[in-house]
Parts: structure tokens; sequence; C-alpha cells
């Protein structure tokens, strides 16, 4: 009975540990299709958020400019020019603004049913193509428009281009969490040493012969 209640208990340690050491998250962005553009068709932008491991509470409700480590995009124009959108780049700049944003372990929210909060990432390029870019998850703001939406903005010499992906409902995923390999081998190699110990402690244990 002590033997399983210590394999129970590392089990449970095993599970504590791979979960400590998942922090930080990356949360892989659902895909944003916009149609609008007149000059590439279809855009579309993927990427990825890297958080600290925060997971909202009661404790802590919101997400904010903080927690975000690192973020990474790629909007795509049409078929042909792909743009990379980071926090490493020139001119990259971010902020989170209001309460929105929550997370758990598997998923980023954004709440779009309140006002004036935003997700702004934006970064300046190297002409002569496009002069800088902006990629923005907003509710009905008092700078671009009285609907929920996402956004990409991009500017050119010449002009400034922005679409819109009209967004319906509260609480949205925006993101999905990419598992981590380090996290997941810890949890594999923990159930393998209990798997072992029970199959040790079965095969050691006395058979008994009852006699007719």
């Amino acid at each position: 009975m002590r033997r399983k209640l210590c394999l129970i208990v590392a089990l449970a340690l095993t599970l504590c540990i791979s979960h400590a050491i998942a922090a930080p998250i990356t949360y892989s962005l659902i895909p944003v299709t916009f149609n609008n553009d007149p000059n590439f068709g279809t855009d579309m932008v993927t990427g990825t958020i890297t958080t600290d491991g925060t997971f909202t509470s009661p404790s802590i409700p919101y997400l904010t400019t903080s927690n975000i480590l690192a973020w990474s995009f790629n909007l795509r124009l049409g078929s042909s020019t792909t743009i990379n959108l980071s926090d490493t780049s020139n001119g990259a700049n971010f902020f989170v603004l209001g309460t929105a944003l929550t997370a758990t372990s598997r998923q980023l929210l954004f709440d779009f049913s309140g006002l004036n909060d935003e997700i702004f990432f934006s970064q300046d390029n190297r002409p002569p193509y496009p002069v800088f870019t902006e990629f923005f998850i907003e509710t009905p703001t008092s700078n671009f428009g009285s609907l929920p939406d996402i956004r990409e903005h991009y500017c050119t010499p010449d002009t400034c281009l922005g679409f819109t992906n009209v967004v319906h409902g509260a609480a949205s995923v925006i993101a999905v969490a990419v598992p981590e390999p380090s996290s997941g081998a810890i949890l594999l190699f923990g159930i393998a040493v209990i798997g072992i110990a029970l199959h040790r402690q079965h095969r050691n244990r006395p058979m008994t012969r009852t006699l007719g």
C-alpha cells in the first residue's frame, strides 16, 4: 500500500514539474484571412505569440503588455509577397490595451464585447516596400471604428492600405498553445519510470500455491 502511494505521489510530482517547465508558453495564431486587398487579392496572417506562462484567474483576470515575451507574424499578401512582423524587427512596437486578453494552458482568448480594448503589433520596414506594417485585434475604439475586428495595415511610399476582418460574438479563441517538447518528454519519462516500478513490483510478488 505504501509503495502504491509513493508511485501516485511520483506521478503527481511529474505532472507538476512538466507543467512548470512549460512556462513560457507559445501560442499559434489561428490564421486570419482578408479578402479585400485590391493589390494582392486575398491576404492571410499567421504566426505566434509567446507569453510568460501566466494563466488568468479571479486573482489575475487578464493579461497585460508585460505578459507578452515575444511575437512573430507572417503577413502573406496574395500569393507572391510575405512580410515578417516580429518583436526583433526594425522599429518593432506592441502593446496590450484594456482587459480583453485572457489565457489558459491551451488557448489565448480575446473578448470582443468590450470597448477600447486592443492588442497592437507594428514595425518599420526598410524601403522599397512597404514602409511600415501593422496587425491588431480590437474591440470598438475611438481610433478605428465602431465594430470589433482584426485588422492589417501596410503602407507604401505612395499610400496606406488597411483591411478588416469583422468579428461577431464575445470571447473568441485567437491562438492555441504549441506543445512544449521538453514538458512532454518529462511526462513520458515519469510515466515510464512508474510503469517499470509497477512491473517489478508485480514480478517480485511471491507466488502462492493452493494445495487441494
